[in-house]
């Protein structure tokens, strides 16, 4: 990252200094990962309070700390009154010392793969600062700021939330130059209480961003194709609707989609080594922000044929003969469907592992019934994991889809592995508190 001194860093934060001015190389909040020659910022949470480990600290290499209270510490320090709040300060602080497109994106579904191939794609412009994993929220978003350096050219910034008003905070520390939203689904609808009320927290992102920015809108999300907004430059993309960024010839297979991107007339064939249709309208996000910031269609196709799937996101795995679906990470009702479209044409006898969609409040019945029915013509066999995916069970039993329902994942994998065969391909999905990857680990031990 860019340095800068102590002395900056408290009079962006509104801190003291209590010892020398020195250079700081990066900020850090976990000991296990510091950074050297670094800041380490002390955060306090339910379970850790990061002053405790600042005496671990004053044996190496970091430069100074940032605390919330008065420390006996040999390091230079700066001391504020709440270091959550020093963190944004400090990230925002940081960021508007750089004159460069910073691209928000927000959705109920589908951030995390769009953030990676925007990322791919706008690389093709320069080197471009990326949200890991998915840090995206009060802590991990400003982190990932402060790693900006000079030689980045862009940054792309996820922004997720639970609750309204989130994302007024995360736009405001982020200043971004463009905003992108996926789609409003059903997530944390627990939370918010309707789809309407998802769309208005998903929009506090263009709180950040000056009149007239860009802001990019898949259009065939119900919610998002009426929207007007006078303030800014809209720019739509997606499959069903009329968009002037749409995919044409789509080609889907188990191990990848082929399609012909279509950017304003311009053409360009797309190999994208990941299935499923919705990760074509993905790959059409980040080619509308590629293009409006320089990237030629020919690059973008190009840059998106080198995008590979992160983490546990429909990543397709090979044991022998049967093949993985290993899409753990997460799970709504819309991913959900997706991912059973990919099981729908993956060969061989198409078994599908789904566990609970949490989250949901009092939709959750009927929202997993839905998934339920949905199954019929995608999944051959069914293997349903938690107390609300019985309800799954019961639909798919009813649509013609043999169907069984479990609490115990031990007792699932084992019921698996017990009718596994070669040609068989296995979906398994769920949300990231059902820890579907046990399961995985049970079917699949021991086996190449």
């Amino acid at each position: 990252m860019k340095k800068f001194d102590l002395k900056a860093a408290a009079e962006a934060v509104g801190g003291r200094i209590m010892g020398e001015n020195v250079l700081v190389s990066g900020v850090f909040t976990d000991t296990r990962k510091p950074v050297p020659g670094g800041l380490f910022l002390a955060l306090a949470g339910e379970r850790f309070d990061g002053h405790a480990f600042v005496p671990s600290l004053e044996e190496g290499d970091t430069a100074a700390v940032l605390i919330g209270r008065e420390l006996e510490t040999v390091l230079p320090a700066v001391i504020v009154k709440d270091t959550g709040r020093a963190l944004c300060d400090l990230a925002a602080w940081h960021r508007a010392r750089f004159d460069i497109p910073v691209i928000a994106l927000t959705g109920s579904v589908g951030k995390t793969t769009t953030k990676e191939m925007i990322a791919v794609v706008l690389s093709r412009r320069g080197k471009t600062l990326k949200t890991e994993g998915n840090l995206n929220n009060n802590i991990g978003m400003p982190l990932t700021l402060l790693r900006l350096d000079d030689d980045d050219t862009a940054a792309v910034i996820e922004m997720g939330m639970n609750h309204a008003g989130e994302l007024s905070l995360l736009t405001s520390v982020c200043r971004p130059t463009a905003a992108l939203i996926t789609n409003v689904g059903v997530n944390h609808i627990e939370n918010l209480g309707s789809r309407e009320n998802i769309l208005k927290a998903k929009l506090e992102i263009l709180e950040g961003l000056e009149k007239g920015s860009l802001v990019f809108l898949n259009a065939d999300n119900d919610l998002l194709a009426p929207l007007d907004l006078p303030d800014f430059e809209v720019v739509r993309y997606g499959l069903e609707a009329d968009a002037p960024i749409t995919a044409r010839e789509i080609e889907t297979a188990a191990d990848g989609t082929d399609f012909t991107l279509c950017v304003y007339g311009e053409t360009a064939r797309v190999r994208l080594n990941s299935p499923g249709v919705h990760n074509v309208c993905n790959a059409l996000a980040a080619a509308a922000v590629g293009y409006h910031h320089g990237v030629p269609v020919s690059q973008i196709a190009d840059a998106l044929a080198e995008y590979a799937p992160t983490g546990r996101r429909q990543r397709t795995v090979k044991y022998g003969d049967v093949t993985l679906i290993d899409d753990c990470y997460n799970a709504s009702p819309t991913s959900t469907k997706a991912s059973l479209e990919v099981l729908a044409g993956s060969p061989g006898r198409r078994i599908a592992i789904l566990g609970d969609m949490l989250e949901l409040g009092s939709f959750a019945e009927d929202m997993h019934k839905d998934v339920g029915a949905y199954c019929k013509g995608r999944a051959d066999l069914l293997f349903a994991y938690g107390r609300l995916s019985r309800y799954t069970a019961q639909l798919a039993g009813a649509a013609g889809v043999p169907s069984r329902s479990f609490t115990d994942a031990a007792e699932l994998s084992r019921e698996v592995k017990k009718i596994l065969a070669g040609g068989d391909t296995v979906l398994v999905k769920g949300s990231r508190g059902m820890k579907m990857e046990q399961i995985i680990a049970g079917i699949f031990e021991n086996r190449e």
